[in-house]
Formats: structure tokens, sequence, C-alpha cells
């Protein structure tokens, strides 16, 4: 019995020393670099793109096209000739940039009506400063109402996303262009002058009570 213990606690310390020398072995996996990661995540994206580099969206619907378009002194609702709203330019940005799907259908492009991406889809052109082009159909929501379908133009399959990332384009025409008749930074201003139907005033000084009336 002794002999028998002693063998059990010789193959339980080989054991016990076998697996603290294989812990502390190097790890064979290259480590991954900050830049590689970053790879590893455009893979994964629908649309990677850098915002800056974004110049131009054209929305095909069943009621017209719209045409954003960035120009020298900023981004045009170019179809009209009109400011197109910044909250809208952002919006597509922010939204697009580095999408990512949250589900996958591999049998869609059988059904494509089915998610709203045949007749009805509204579809969406990105142009980037080198001239580089993105393209996607944007479909209905899905049962849940909390994504929304696309397919990106020559890919047969249908991803489900996020719902702020392409709900708006259903929007009304008017919401594209820039509700504010005017845009500046309230620090550059120096005066501000203003006639009223019973008279004027002219701001100075950088706060609102610092006003001289006339």
């Amino acid at each position: 019995m002794k002999a028998f213990r002693g063998t059990f606690g010789a193959a339980l310390a080989v054991l016990v020393l076998g697996g603290a020398w294989w812990a502390l072995q190097p790890s064979t996996q290259p480590a991954t670099t900050p830049a590689q990661r970053k790879a590893d995540a455009t893979e994964k994206a629908l649309f990677p793109f850098e915002k800056a580099n974004l110049v131009k969206v054209e929305v095909v619907r069943a009621d017209g096209t719209l045409v954003l378009e960035e120009r020298g002194d900023g981004w045009w609702l170019a179809n009209e000739n009109v400011r197109a709203s910044r909250s809208m330019v952002s919006r597509v940005k922010h939204q697009l940039h580095d999408l990512t799907a949250r589900a996958t259908i591999e049998e869609g492009a059988r059904d494509a009506a089915l998610y709203g991406l045949g007749a009805s889809a509204i579809h969406v052109t990105l142009t980037m400063r080198d001239g580089s082009v993105t393209a996607f159909d944007a479909g209905d929501p899905n049962p849940t109402g909390v994504s929304f379908y696309v397919r990106r133009a020559g890919d047969e399959r249908v991803f489900t996303v996020k719902k702020s990332a392409v709900d708006y384009y259903s929007l009304a025409l008017d919401e594209f262009r820039e509700r504010r008749f005017a845009s500046f930074d309230s620090k550059d201003v120096d005066a501000l002058e203003a006639t009223l139907p019973d008279g004027a005033f002219e701001r100075r000084g950088l706060h609102a009570t610092d006003v001289l009336r006339l």
C-alpha cells in the first residue's frame, strides 16, 4: 500500500510540474498590433470608409432623387441647388461609417422582395474623394422593427443593420434641406445689428446683456 501511495504521489507531482512547464511556455500565437486589429474590424464592416472622404450621396427613391454634394463652401442639395442639412450629412457619415451587420441572410437573393429589396428598394450611392463608389439598397424593417434589411451592390446576401443606419432615407424631402438661413460660430461675432418695428439695437461685447439701444 505504501508503495502504491508513493507511486501515485510521484505521478501527481509529475503532472503538476508538467502543467506548470506548459503554462509558462511563450504563446505560439503572434501578438496582434492595433493596426492589425483595426484591419480585422474593417474586413467585417459593410461600408469601410473614412468619414472625411465622403463627397457625394445619391439617394434614388420612388418619389424622386436626392443628391447631396460637397462643394468648396459646404454641402449642397445639388438637384435643388440649396444648402443641404448639415445634420443629415453628418448622420449619413456617422451611421454608415464602418457599419457592421447584425445578421446575414444567405438566401435573401431568392426572395429579395420579401425584404423590401425589390422594386420598392431605396438605392443609395456613396462617392469618395478618390472617385471610388459604394452602393447599396435599403429595404424594409425586420419584424421586430429594430433593424432594417440592406444589400450591397453586387452582393446577393441580405444583411440586417441597426435601424438608425438607414431609416432616415425614407424621411420627407424637406428633411434633407438646411432649415437655418445662416450658420456661424457665435464667438466670431463682433457686432449684431437688427432693425425692429419700433427701433433698432446693436449688440456689443461678449454677453447678451451688452446691448446698446439706438
